[in-house]
This record gives structure tokens, sequence and C-alpha cells, in this order.
């Protein structure tokens, strides 16, 4: 099958009305005569991006929050039309928010200018080639970042002025049909800001364009859940109870360490509950919970811990608390009585028949010695 020769020849050039109409017929062009010539010519019902609709809630839009974007896809006559193995594709592009319009436009833009010698105290910008990691000190973590060696001699600021802004990345959505002639996607926002919704329809993208704001979540507010199942996952156990004789008390320090501040105490028998865990020369360390806090100790402390296990001594001070059995647990348990006492009870009843006959066998014997000697 050859071209179609819609313009001829630089030197033989002829724009006639002829070769628009058949360019625009091969070509199906909407709003023009040979496009609409094409179109009548095959009457049937076929999948029109033009037509087709895409369907969100812009309230549900907000970070690390899912949302559900449907798309209906329509036929030249705007009904809906359903097509088997036909792929929808939706890409949420990031964007510039001048390109939304209204979108944030009394928020200040970052003003970005090169920096001089006097910028940094007369000292070389900072290489940002090192990552982030929490510095310990006569053991004591500090989880600042100016507190490392190559950013101690810088601040904050400085810091934050020097290092690049985050790149936003395109995010692809899995699509779903319903085989009703729409189309789902959950889209979950990886951040902030202005993006460009792009609806692939077959290979055809739609003509329209949707720019939308993914907002922050709400502050105190957790993420409508999906409707999926998902397996529980055992927690650890994080209670602790401390077991002595003779002893007034464990001591709760604002470090983890022996010569730390002692800011409270657990008494003989208490129970604490620990977030996280930490090893060293004294032995192992546990921080304690908020709620424990201020059990043990006042309302303005943040941070407490107690010594677990004394590497000193080689003792263990905190023990874990028995975990409470479960409705499953107690259910298969009285089952295993219940089966173990059917059993015994089973063993006992075959034991009182075993000692029946043996009784009614020595008393037949009996029976038979003293009629024998009668009849003698």
């Amino acid at each position: 099958m050859g071209k179609v020769p819609f313009v001829q020849s630089r030197k033989n050039s002829v724009h006639s009305n002829e070769r628009l109409f058949l360019r625009d017929f091969v070509s199906c062009i909407a709003g023009s005569s040979g496009g609409r010539l094409a179109q009548w010519l095959q009457p049937g019902s076929r999948v029109d991006p033009s037509k087709c609709q895409v369907l969100y809630s812009k309230e549900e839009l907000r970070c690390g929050w899912p949302a559900i974007i449907t798309v209906l896809t329509r036929d030249q006559y705007s009904d809906l039309v359903h097509v088997p193995n036909m792929k929808v594709d939706i890409k949420a592009i990031p964007i510039d928010k001048k390109e939304l319009g209204d979108c944030d436009g009394g928020r200040k833009m970052r003003r970005v200018s090169q920096p001089d010698i006097l910028t940094f105290g007369g000292l070389p910008p900072p290489s940002l080639q090192y990552p982030y990691e929490p510095t310990v000190r006569d053991k004591m973590y500090f989880h600042s970042i100016t507190v490392m060696k190559p950013y101690q001699n810088y601040s904050f600021e400085e810091l934050r002025y020097i290092s690049p802004p985050v790149k936003r990345t395109s995010e692809n959505m899995l699509v779903r049909p319903n085989l009703d002639g729409t189309y789902s996607a959950t889209w979950t926002p990886a951040s902030i800001g202005c993006y460009s919704i792009i609806v692939n329809i077959d290979g055809y993208e739609m003509e329209e364009i949707f720019k939308v704001e993914v907002k922050e979540p709400p502050q105190g507010m957790t993420p409508p859940t999906q409707h999926t199942a998902k397996k529980a996952v055992h927690q650890p156990n994080k209670l602790r109870k401390f077991v002595a004789k003779n002893s007034a008390g464990l001591r709760i320090r604002a470090h983890p360490s022996l010569q730390s501040e002692q800011i409270g105490i657990v008494h003989v028998n208490g129970t604490i509950a620990f977030i996280d865990e930490i090893h060293n020369d004294d032995g192992v360390w546990l921080r304690l919970s908020m709620d424990t806090i201020k059990q043990y100790c006042n309302n303005a402390i943040i941070e407490a811990w107690c010594l677990q296990y004394n590497q000193h001594l080689g003792k263990t001070l905190l023990l874990p608390v028995e975990e409470p059995k479960t409705i499953f647990d107690q259910v298969i348990r009285k089952k295993d009585t219940i089966r173990f006492n059917n059993k015994k009870i089973a063993r006992n009843s075959r034991q009182e028949k075993d000692t029946s006959k043996r009784f009614w066998r020595l008393h037949r014997d009996q029976m038979w010695s003293f009629r024998s000697q009668c009849e003698k």
C-alpha cells in the first residue's frame, strides 16, 4: 500500500481543495468536511477520546491520602461504551503553580540567587555529599545535623539555603477496568503541589488536561483505609516489669548513661512501656513511652531511659510481661481441657469396668469353691 500524495513536490506544489479534503478524510480530522464524511461512512459505535470524562473529588486530593479517579469511556454519540481489552493509562505530572492559574498565587516563591564570598561567613559552601546520621558524643545521641563534623561550622539557615529543592517525579496510576465502560484508578499523591492529570485511551490522549492541586492532609487525622484485607502483624511485647527483692526501686534517668541525672523511679513490681532500645557499655537501655513518663516522672519530661540489663553486674532488671491470652487462645485451651477431661473420664470408666469384672470373677470363683466343698 503506497502513500497518499497529500502534497506534491515543491516544483509542482498545488494546494488544491481536493488534496486538503483527502488529507482530512484519511486523518479523520474533527470539524472538517473530510472528517465528517469518514465518520458518516462508519456509523458504528466507537470510543471517542474527546467525549470521554474524568471524575474525581478535589477535596480528596491530599498528600498521602488515597483518592479514586474514574474514567468514563464514551462513543461519538456521548453514550457509555465498553470495549474489551482496551488499555487506559493515567499519569500525574508535576507542574508549576503558575500553570494552574489561581492555585496558591498568594504564596511567595523561593528567590534563587548565587552565593557570594560572605554568604557563609567567609567559609566555602558546605558539601552535601555526606548523608545525615545521628552523632554520638559522651554516650549521648545528638540528632541535630549541625553537630555532624562536616556541618558543625554552619547554621540551620545556611544548610537550608544551600540545599537543593526537592524534585517531584511523575506518578503512574494502576488502572483497573470495571467491565461496564468505566475505569478506576487509586492515586496516593507523594507530595503536595500542583499536578496535571493526563489520560491516555488506547494510545490516544484526551484533549482536555486536568490540572489539580494536592494539599496537605488535616492534622491529627489518619488517612482513610482501603478495602483490602491485610494480615495482622504480630507486634512484639513492649511491656517490662521490674522484679527484685529488698530494693528501693529502679532509677529512671534523663539519658542512657549511669552518670545521667535521675528523674524518676520505678518501684518493685512496677510496669513500664518502651518505644526504643539501645546497647552501650552500661548494658541495655529502654526509652520509655510518654504514658510511662507521665506515670513515673514530671509532666515536663519528654525523654526518659531505664536500664533493662546491667552489664557491670550481669543482671537483668526488667522482665517481659506475659501478654493476655486472646479469645482464640482461650477457646483452643478450653477445647484442649474438655478433650483431656473426656479422655480422663473414659480412662476412669475403663478402669471401673475392669475392677468390676475382676470383682465378679473373684466372686464367682469363691462361689464355685464353696459349692464344691458342700458337695463333698
